[in-house]
């Protein structure tokens, strides 16, 4: 009974060392995991982010150069018409002026002959 009872508390006493062993071991390992785990998926987050931006950088670059171009296309286009169109008001007012001119001086003319 005694060598029982020495034997099984011995077998008590390796299994809590045992125990405290490994819990040590985990306690030291288990952080150098989790921040080895969380250090990659924050890398790969941030390398995530950075791929969105850059992606969206070139979209927006892409869009700026998109609309660019149309302007380029489009102000010609609306820049030459409305430049004849008013080029030619101008014309227009300046013969109806020089018109009603030579017509009032055509007029004077002929009261000042028939005066």
């Amino acid at each position: 009974l005694v060598d029982f009872v020495v034997v099984h508390v011995t077998l008590e006493l390796v299994v809590v060392i045992v125990v405290a062993v490994l819990v040590m071991v985990v306690a030291e390992v288990v952080p150098v995991v989790v921040e080895s785990v969380t250090v990659v998926l924050v890398s790969e987050v941030l390398v995530d982010v950075v791929v969105v931006k850059v992606k969206l950088e070139l979209v927006l670059v892409t869009v700026v150069a998109v609309l660019v171009m149309l302007v380029a296309e489009v102000v010609p286009v609306v820049v030459v018409p409305v430049t004849v169109v008013l080029v030619s008001e101008v014309l227009v007012d300046f013969v109806v002026v020089h018109v009603t001119l030579e017509l009032v001086v055509v007029i004077v003319v002929a009261v000042l002959v028939m005066v």
